[in-house]
C-alpha cells in the first residue's frame, strides 16, 4: 500500500479541457518567452496620488499590465499568499502595490515574482509627482517605452540599486 500512495502523490494531473490545455501550454518553458506582464494593486487605503500613478503606469504599458479595480488591504511585507495568488491567476512575473499610510505617504511597492514566489521586492516613496495629465500634449500611444536615465555611480556600485535598476528597467521594458 505504501508504495501505491506515493505513485498516486507524484501523478501529475492532465487537463480534461481545451481552455486547461492552452493554459499549460502558455505556461510552458518556450525557447523565447513571453514578455512580462505586470499586476497593479491599489492598497486598502490608497491617496489621490498614489491612484493617479498606478493610472499613469498603466497607460504606459497598456497590452502588458492589468490593473485590479477594488481596493486590497494587502500587507506584502508580512503576508504575500494573496499577491502571490493574483500573480498566478493573471499570468504576472511583476508586480506593483501602491498605499498610502501617516508614516509612510504615498508609497508604490514594485516587486518580482520566480515561478509565482517573490524574488525581489522594494518600497519607493513618490515626492513631487506630476499625473500625464497635467501636462499639454497628445494621450501615449500604445505600446510607448519611456526614457529611462540612472544618474549616479551608485547605480553601478551599491548591489541593492542595481536591483532597483533592473526592476525598473523590467516593468518599462516592451515587447
Amino acid at each position: 500500500f505504501k508504495n501505491m500512495s506515493l505513485s498516486l502523490e507524484h501523478q501529475i494531473n492532465k487537463p480534461k479541457t481545451h481552455k486547461g490545455r492552452r493554459i499549460i501550454q502558455n505556461r510552458a518553458s518556450k525557447l523565447i518567452e513571453n514578455d512580462k506582464n505586470t499586476l497593479l494593486i491599489k492598497g486598502g487605503c490608497t491617496s489621490e496620488t498614489v491612484t493617479k500613478a498606478l493610472r499613469n503606469i498603466t497607460c504606459l504599458k497598456k497590452p502588458l499590465a492589468q490593473q485590479l479595480k477594488h481596493r486590497n488591504p494587502v500587507l506584502p511585507f508580512e503576508d504575500l499568499s494573496f499577491i502571490e495568488k493574483m500573480c498566478k491567476k493573471y499570468d504576472s512575473s511583476l508586480f506593483i502595490l501602491g498605499c498610502h499610510s501617516k508614516k509612510r505617504p504615498h508609497n508604490l511597492i514594485f516587486g518580482r515574482m520566480y515561478n509565482f514566489e517573490l524574488l525581489v521586492m522594494f518600497e519607493v516613496g513618490l515626492l513631487n509627482f506630476k499625473p500625464m495629465e497635467d501636462f499639454l500634449t497628445a494621450k501615449v500611444p500604445v505600446g510607448t517605452k519611456p526614457c529611462l536615465v540612472f544618474s549616479g555611480s551608485a547605480f553601478e556600485d551599491d548591489e541593492v540599486m542595481k536591483y532597483f535598476k533592473s526592476i525598473l528597467i523590467d516593468v518599462f521594458r516592451g515587447p
